[in-house]
């Protein structure tokens, strides 16, 4: 590190870690010593007089030994007895106590987008009479080799590096305690480990680290297919590629049944992902929307492309004769052959229809063979015919058959029942007959004996 660099070095007495390197760096660490005032330590005193409130310029500060018994004052390196540790150490933040020092406030990695300007965010949260005197940010590359991006001073002004020159800026204003920069149309090679470097007033050193991911938000494509052609088999409707880093997700929307299929590759900094999109044309389909849907981290919204399927139907042709005309009495109505007539031995050949589109055409043929008939055609029985006609007869006879079974059962019970009844009658007139004579012969003389049989018959 040069002598002129605000931050100070090894070389010209300082340590590394020593804001005021030099022979300041050397006042600080030994009292008794007086500064110079040349060299790089002469702006720093200024702002380190500045920053503890003393309005005494550069040329006539000088460091004078502390009144005896006074407890010992801490400088810019807070630990003065011990000797100077290499750089990568002293700027870690185990210089002062946890009970006295402030914290470092760094996020543990931020995004950006390609093209956008980002903010790398550094604060310190400083405790009562401390003060941040530098703000320091490098870059750390391949190799874990660090660079620097800028150095943010409150008397210099800030110092960017060309590299980075027109690109970085404070995000803040005022007190250093905010060290925050601001960098400006992000690009991939931003992408990397950032550290941020403190310099307090009189705690030491502080430092914070981040890592900043550039999101580079894809730009999809939509390409159709060949030309969709009704009666087709499996075809490529469309195909969607999306380019980003990360890889973009791609997806369908449709009202169409069909498959897709994705494949992905890598690149140097980016993925690129493509789907297509497979479908059997039908007429039904044409004029529906097919909409390929990407999305991506550094996408606000989802991004949609929409395309609008054109299917060709196909368009019959009126049937006809190969080899000669229609014969009479044969006409095509539509897409119909109608034979308006017996069809006869001439009427025999290839037919074809044939159907197009704005794709192709294609045809379908047909050969019609008829056969004559013979001199005595034999006389052919319909079995089904005939055995309906025999069950139906069957069924008749049957049913007439169980008309007279009922009748003559009818009439059978019927004269039965007259003649038992005509029976019982007789037998009963005979009975009452006999009585009357046994009663006649028994009681002839007795005429109340003749009353009472003649009422007992009467009663019977």
């Amino acid at each position: 590190m040069s002598r002129g660099d605000p931050r100070g070095g090894q070389d010209g007495g300082g340590n590394f870690g020593d804001p005021l390197g030099g022979s300041a760096g050397a006042a600080a660490r030994d009292p008794s010593r007086p500064v110079g005032l040349d060299g790089p330590a002469r702006p720093l005193l200024a702002a380190a007089a500045a920053a503890a409130g003393r309005d005494t310029p550069p040329q006539k500060l000088r460091a004078t030994p502390p009144p005896k018994n006074a407890p010992p004052k801490m400088y810019l390196n807070p630990h003065p007895d011990q000797p100077p540790k290499p750089a990568e150490q002293i700027l870690r933040p185990k210089h002062a106590p946890k009970t006295c020092a402030g914290r470092v406030e760094v996020p543990r990695s931020v995004t950006a987008v390609l093209g956008q300007d980002v903010v790398l965010p550094c604060r310190y949260r400083a405790q009562e009479q401390e003060q941040v005197v530098q703000v320091t940010w490098l870059k750390r590359g391949p190799g874990a080799v660090a660079a620097e991006v800028a150095v943010l001073n409150p008397q210099h002004g800030e110092h960017v590096q060309e590299a980075f020159a027109g690109r970085v800026l404070r995000h803040g204003h005022g007190d250093l305690e905010d060290g925050a920069i601001l960098l400006r149309n992000a690009v991939q090679g931003d992408e990397g480990d950032y550290e941020c470097h403190l310099i307090t007033f009189p705690m030491g050193n502080f430092e914070g680290r981040l890592t900043l991911r550039v999101l580079v938000p894809p730009l999809p494509i939509l390409n159709p297919g060949p030309p969709l052609e009704e009666g087709q088999g499996r075809t490529l409707a469309a195909s969607c590629t999306a380019e980003g880093s990360p890889v973009p997700s791609v997806r369908w929307e449709t009202e169409v049944r069909g498959t897709n299929a994705t494949r992905r590759s890598a690149h140097a900094r980016s993925a690129s992902v493509t789907s297509e999109f497979f479908l059997v044309p039908g007429r039904s389909m044409n004029g529906k929307s097919l909409t390929c849907v990407v999305e991506h981290p550094g996408l606000r919204h989802e991004k949609r492309i929409t395309h609008l399927l054109s299917v060709a139907s196909l368009t019959p042709g009126c049937p006809r004769r190969v080899d000669a005309p229609l014969p009479a009495g044969v006409r095509a109505k539509g897409d119909t052959l109608l034979f308006q007539r017996p069809l006869a031995v001439a009427d025999a050949g290839d037919y074809v229809c044939r159907v197009s589109n704005r794709v192709a055409a294609k045809e379908a043929r047909a050969n019609v063979s008829i056969r004559g008939r013979a001199t005595e055609d034999p006389v052919r029985v319909d079995l089904v015919s005939a055995s309906v006609v025999v069950v139906g007869v069957i069924a008749a006879v049957l049913l007439c058959v169980l008309v007279i079974v009922v009748v003559v059962m009818t009439l059978y019970h019927k004269r039965k029942t007259q003649r038992i009844s005509e029976k019982y009658e007789e037998e009963l007139t005979l009975t009452r007959e006999n009585s009357i004579r046994r009663l006649h012969s028994s009681h002839s003389s007795d005429p109340r004996a003749q009353v009472r049989a003649m009422r007992a018959s009467s009663a019977v």
